[in-house]
């Protein structure tokens, strides 16, 4: 059984990107390739995003209560956005989605590029994940959830042009910590026979859920604040009005 309590949609920077983009001088280049970069960045995330839920709908033929929230951001000692929660009887599960095109590695000392035509350095996704799971178990503490709920986090890959390169020293991590998506099913199988898993009751999975949504925290044009953006607008359009949906 699934429930969809934050449906998938397109997030608001992918909305605010898309405005920029259509607003900034063509003659700024510099300014140009950094929106644009940005949004194809955006757009790539929210199509593994799709991709993901897309594999998640199987769910539904199942006997098990699973609910779905999409983007759900929280604060607490920091601000932090979880692309995809599954939450169920069992356990919570933080999905990292990453739709990556070329050669991905995942090397010593927490380094991880992507190779296409260029080599690109990226922030590590399998630490993004750690550092959400532990604040999301702070979350509980906090918001007195029984404690008893076990929180685990993955990376999910959802691009079949997706190439993985690992490290001798990270193979066992990677092997447990990162998925390809068309395995996330049977992936979560497996997680339901993890030996410490008790049953928790359905109505307060349901709980859970709430809570999260009522401390969900849009993070309103917060990736736009180290840059003044209206200064590069086109003089006729020296400020920008975007209405989009709240998520």
């Amino acid at each position: 059984m699934i429930d969809i309590v934050k449906e998938l949609r397109k997030p608001e920077q992918v909305w605010i990107l898309e405005a920029l983009s259509r607003r900034v001088p063509p003659g700024d280049a510099r300014t140009v390739q950094e929106v644009e970069g940005k949004l194809r960045r955006a757009q790539a995330g929210f199509a593994g995003e799709k991709q993901l839920f897309f594999y998640l709908q199987s769910l539904a033929g199942s006997a098990q209560t699973h609910l779905l929230l999409h983007n759900v951001r929280l604060v607490d000692e920091s601000a932090y956005q979880m692309d995809v929660d599954v939450l169920t009887t069992r356990y919570v599960l933080i999905l990292e989605v990453k739709h990556i095109h070329g050669l991905v590695h995942f090397g010593d000392h927490d380094q991880f590029t992507r190779e296409d035509k260029n080599v690109e350095i990226f922030s590590n996704p399998l630490e993004q994940c750690l550092r959400q799971e532990r604040l999301l178990k702070t979350f509980l503490e906090f918001h007195n959830l029984p404690a008893h709920f076990p929180v685990f986090s993955r990376v999910v890959f959802t691009s079949n042009k997706t190439i993985l390169s690992v490290s001798e020293v990270c193979k066992t991590t990677i092997r447990e910590r990162v998925w390809r998506g068309d395995a996330v099913l049977s992936k979560m199988k497996e997680l339901n026979y993890h030996p410490s898993l008790d049953q928790i009751p359905v109505k307060e999975v349901y709980r859970l859920a709430h809570v999260m949504m009522q401390h969900h925290t849009p993070a309103w044009f917060s990736h736009l604040r180290k840059k003044d953006w209206r200064s590069k607008l086109c003089k006729e359009e020296s400020t920008v009005e975007i209405v989009i949906a709240t998520t």
